[in-house]
């Protein structure tokens, strides 16, 4: 029951597009040849152009935002480094846990 159900679903898209594309096919030489079928898939085209310019306009901010974020966090990272090798580098004014108090 199963296989059949699925053979059907795949059936009526398969067959929904035979339809459109022999539609497409009787149509267009009536409409104008080969220059109104690049029309209208020029014009069918524009939409998908303009959502892929907003994905890539999207993808490069962030991208930036995330160079920026690793720009501070290296920043930060090497001032703590800094401090740490001047702390390590200073002399000891007071000794330490393992120096004994005279």
């Amino acid at each position: 029951m199963l296989i059949v159900a699925a053979l059907v679903a795949g059936f009526w898209p398969g067959a929904f597009s035979a339809y459109v594309q022999a539609t497409l096919s009787r149509m267009v030489p009536q409409a104008g040849g080969l220059e109104a079928l690049q029309g209208m898939i020029t014009i069918a085209a524009l939409p998908f152009a303009l959502l892929t310019l907003l994905v890539v306009l999207g993808l490069y901010r962030a991208l930036d935002l995330q160079q920026r974020l690793q720009a501070r966090r290296s920043q930060k990272l090497r001032q703590r480094m800094l401090e740490w090798m001047e702390r390590e580098d200073a002399p000891r004014n007071s000794p330490g846990p393992d120096e004994a108090v005279p």
